[in-house]
């Protein structure tokens, strides 16, 4: 095996070896990323994984190579960030420090991916991109070994046990050596929304592998995934009455999410499953129909008390990672469920609003609308459009995701937009210099 062309083929600088081993221990951490509940240390549990300690490594041997442009166009980053850490130096407690420095590692490896694109060859950002495709392949084929394990009698951390998991009952959901099911379908839905765009082998084998690992995470961001397919496929359909009827589709898809994940008709009756390790709906009845009733959810209950905090708090918050101290000391005994409040906000608009006020809010709008706007402005100018696309799915599915999850916590995203940023910088220049060239 000729490793030299291998190297080629995938666009790594054998010319400069310092940035050959920053882009090697880039790859590698790519390939790691879901692979969070992988070592376990006595002292420390699961808080230092393979992605942690290959970021270490990447920061040793990347930092050389630091592009200024790439921290010039994160100017929107660097707000947002930096409200964070006014606001972790206001609060002044454990947890929003444990926030700010999270998301300053999370910027970080932003700020390396885009650089480390940014002075390669095109065929590089190929190659990152096919190995997270297949760091996800890895995660999914060993979440399915999981099930067979589990059919031999052998229990292993794979699989999550769901108790009456509403309109399903009790499941095995999927999550590998990821934290959990969400995390392991959010992963499984970036892939899917670029291995369109890549060539890559076995590819109509890989697909469907990836969709029933999706499936088998019982993630409702499914929902929203087809959703985001629906609307960007509108964008290739001429016909207008197929293109308003699969908008229309993708839009009722979303009603249907934001019911199953606010509201719930459990299978059994309340009292069954008040020792639920699963149970995360609240005792307040929306709706009866029949001897059946429809309950709120932890999303529901969640997002007001993400309400309250802002209410009492509309400056500063209350602090990263402090909502559920925050629900605690304001927990209602005839109304609250001590086992939902005590939890993050799941959702990144009302979390942002609660843990670092409304100025937070705003800069997190603020950095949304300049990254959507950027996506579109450079739309018809990339040198090869189909990569539009897939960081259009995953912007979409961004923002969508963002009313139930705190998605932007996911490495993934900050991959992609260090990816987004180079690939938009290094066409500009092409741009720039074909207009130099032809006198424009």
């Amino acid at each position: 095996m000729d490793i030299s062309r291998i190297r080629e083929g995938w666009g790594i600088d054998d010319s400069q070896s310092g940035i050959r081993r920053a882009q090697y221990v880039l790859l590698l951490y790519i390939l790691s990323i879901s692979f969070q509940r992988f070592l376990y240390f006595e002292k420390v549990a699961y808080k230092i994984q393979l992605p942690e300690i290959l970021f270490v490594l990447l920061v040793v041997f990347a930092y050389k190579f630091i592009s200024k442009e790439i921290i010039r166009i994160m100017w929107p980053v660097w707000l947002f960030v930096g409200w964070i850490w006014v606001n972790a130096i206001y609060q002044n407690d454990f947890d929003a420090w444990m926030e700010v420095l999270g998301l300053t590692y999370l910027s970080g490896l932003a700020i390396i991916t885009g650089s480390m694109v940014k002075q390669s060859d095109r065929k590089f950002i190929k190659a990152t991109i096919i190995v997270f495709i297949v760091g996800i392949i890895l995660q999914v084929v060993i979440g399915l070994n999981g099930y067979l394990l589990n059919y031999m009698g052998v229990k292993t951390p794979l699989l999550l046990f769901y108790e009456n998991y509403p309109l399903v009952g009790n499941v095995l959901r999927m999550k590998g050596y990821c934290g959990h099911p969400v995390g392991l379908g959010n992963l499984i839905i970036t892939a899917l929304c670029f291995i369109p765009f890549v060539k890559m082998p076995f590819k109509k084998i890989v697909i469907p592998v990836l969709v029933v690992g999706l499936v088998l995470t019982y993630t409702k961001a499914i929902l929203i995934a087809l959703a985001t397919f629906g609307i960007v496929a509108t964008m290739f359909i001429e016909r207008l009455y197929i293109k308003r009827l699969i908008f229309i589709a993708s839009l009722s898809v979303l009603a249907v999410h934001v019911y199953l994940t606010h509201f719930t008709l459990p299978l059994t009756p309340m009292e069954v499953n008040q020792h639920n390790k699963a149970f995360y709906w609240n005792d307040h009845v929306v709706y009866t129909w029949g001897n059946k009733n429809i309950y709120t959810t932890s999303y529901y209950v969640l997002k007001q008390k993400s309400i309250e905090a802002v209410v009492q708090h509309p400056i500063m918050g209350v602090g990263g990672g402090n909502t559920n101290d925050f629900n605690l000391l304001n927990y209602n005994p005839n109304r609250d469920n001590k086992s939902i409040i005590n939890s993050d906000p799941h959702s990144l608009y009302f979390g942002a609003a609660a843990e670092y006020g409304l100025i937070g809010l705003a800069l997190l709008m603020l950095l949304l609308v300049l990254m959507g706007r950027t996506l579109f402005k450079l739309k018809d100018k990339l040198n090869r459009p189909e990569f539009f696309y897939g960081f259009l799915l995953l912007f979409l599915f961004l923002i969508l995701e963002g009313f139930s999850s705190d998605i932007i916590n996911n490495r993934q995203i900050w991959i992609f937009g260090g990816l987004a940023s180079a690939l938009f910088l290094n066409d500009l220049k092409v741009i720039k210099k074909s207009n130099v060239s032809t006198g424009n």
